[in-house]
């Protein structure tokens, strides 16, 4: 095998072929791991177009007469740029001053490529023509006029699944439509309804809470407490908090159901958490969508090319997370909740409701465009565009009750479950306040979401246990906090993210930073907490 290697290097065919190679399948081995297995094994043309772009790439070199000194050099480079730039897999923010020690030794690493080693090699028009045609190409995949694939509805497939029977009572209470987005800053909200003054006025008739504080920064966490109505106690398991929510007898849907409540969930969460609810709607797996095989080959191929093209790139930090290759879950996510919205609610009970509806956007991947339409093969757009459309969409089922007799006896409640980036312990929150009819109202009351439960609870005249830790905001006599307490902790794809014993854990835990904010976001460290990891 040795000899065999020789003589293709002594016929220069193994230095043609090697930056085809590195190009290729190294960004693939940066980026297994079970779930990137699991999606590279469901769409196979991804491994075909690495090995065939690997092939055409050396033919490339070979055609172009680039040297083979040239050629081993491009291909260090971009061993050094994938293995190097792998790091930003657990960097999430420029706050860290790893990233910059990281950017840092890059641009000494390329300063000694440049000075000491290019001048050694023979670099040739045919090589910067290569160049030119790799840049070429990464533009090209970004092209976004064509559609390849269009939407078709397959019926077939439930939308709503019964848990349990519902006696309707004769006691009639509002409709109350309970509505979590993600990742989403009232200042940035607010920002965007200032700029959109059409979008702004979709929402008249809701006061708008900019001073929120999401008492966790992570889905889960801030779920738990938000329907439990209290914090989280020390060293307890997030996700079992979670199912506590919805089967605990404490819980706001479990006393709704005791006051001739029907209660649905409409949500994309995690699998194996519990609901003792009556409907159950999934927003996932309800398969209304359908592509055909080259299609989803397709963007799962480009996907890749994207997450490529970072690596190589890096113009600023950002991690790659198996949820990059779920963008079709979330175009099904998607066109399920406007359809929901739209075609499934009018047909339910006028009365009596409870709708917890978790939708997770604007959450990356962002393949969206603001007029809610998809890009091209799902390329990415922007955080702005996803939250643009997802605001579009609750917009458009608003004008639909606005103009329906439903209107009066329909109460609504719209927050994330928290910020974004460095806002990430500031929600936002608005309410449906029938006071109002123009304009939408801004209030800069601070609050927080275990407020949430007890106004909910008021809005359907139903009274408020001792143990909710919140208060309603309809309440006339409501106390701003001037010390309200936000738990923070790092994401499992940060590096920053910490596995402890203690003594309040069963087992290992995360640990977190508390945080006390006053009414002007005035915050400052005031101790630890623990979670149980999860299984």
């Amino acid at each position: 095998m040795l000899q065999r290697i020789k003589t293709n290097l002594n016929n220069n065919y193994l230095p043609f072929f090697l930056p085809g190679l590195l190009i290729i399948l190294n960004p693939m081995a940066m980026l297994v791991n079970e779930q990137t297995k699991e999606a590279l094994g469901q769409y196979p043309l991804i491994i075909i177009v690495f090995f065939v772009s690997a092939l055409l790439l050396g033919l490339i070199f070979r055609t172009l007469k680039i040297s083979d000194k040239a050629s081993l050099l491009i291909s260090m480079h971009f061993f050094f740029h994938y293995q190097f730039f792998g790091y930003f897999n657990r960097v999430t923010s420029y706050q860290d001053s790893d990233v910059w020690i990281l950017i840092c030794v890059a641009l000494l690493m390329h300063f000694i490529l440049l000075k000491w080693v290019l001048p050694k090699i023979t670099v040739n028009t045919n090589l910067i023509v290569f160049i030119i045609f790799v840049i070429l190409f990464f533009c090209f995949y970004k092209f976004s006029l064509i559609r390849l694939s269009n939407p078709e509805f397959n019926p077939t497939s439930p939308i709503i699944i019964k848990s349990k029977d519902f006696v309707q009572s004769t006691i009639k209470r509002p409709n109350i439509f309970h509505i979590v987005l993600e990742k989403v800053s009232a200042d940035t909200l607010k920002k965007l309804f200032q700029n959109k003054p059409a979008l702004r006025k979709s929402f008249s008739g809701f006061t708008f809470y900019s001073n929120t504080i999401s008492n966790y920064n992570f889905t889960i966490g801030s779920i738990a407490s938000t329907m439990q109505g209290k914090i989280l106690p020390d060293g307890s398991s997030a996700l079992q908090e979670y199912n506590k929510s919805f089967t605990d007898s404490g819980s706001l849907p479990s006393i709704l159901k005791r006051n001739n409540y029907q209660t649905f969930a409409v949500d994309s969460l995690i699998e194996g958490t519990k609901k003792d609810i009556h409907y159950k709607i999934d927003l996932r797996n309800r398969d209304i969508k359908t592509h055909s095989w080259w299609y989803t080959n397709l963007v799962q191929l480009f996907t890749f090319l994207h997450l490529t093209q970072r690596q190589f790139f890096p113009i600023k930090a950002h991690y790659f997370t198996n949820l990059e290759f779920k963008k079709l879950d979330y175009e099904k996510e998607q066109v399920n909740f406007k359809y929901f919205l739209n075609d499934i609610d009018p047909t339910l009970n006028k009365s009596n409701r409870y709708m917890f509806m978790y939708y997770s956007r604007p959450h990356a991947p962002f393949f969206e465009k603001s007029n809610c339409e998809s890009s091209f093969l799902l390329t990415p757009t922007s955080y702005q565009q996803s939250l643009e459309c997802t605001l579009k969409l609750i917009s458009m089922w608003l004008k639909r009750i606005k103009a329906s007799s439903d209107w009066p006896n329909t109460e609504i409640i719209i927050h994330s479950d928290h910020g974004q980036d460095s806002s990430i312990a500031f929600s936002f929150l608005m309410i449906k306040n029938s006071k109002l009819k123009e304009p939408l109202e801004f209030s800069s009351k601070a609050i927080e979401l275990l407020d949430v439960a007890p106004t909910i609870l008021d809005l359907a005249n139903i009274s408020i246990p001792a143990h909710f830790e919140g208060q309603s905001l309809l309440n006339d006599t409501y106390k701003e906090k001037n010390k309200r307490t936000a738990y923070v902790t790092w994401s499992t794809r940060s590096h920053n993210r910490k596995t402890i014993s203690h003594p309040n854990c069963s087992g290992p835990c995360t640990e977190g930073t508390i945080f006390e904010i006053d009414k002007n976001k005035n915050f400052k460290s005031t101790g630890k907490f623990r979670l149980l990891v999860d299984k």
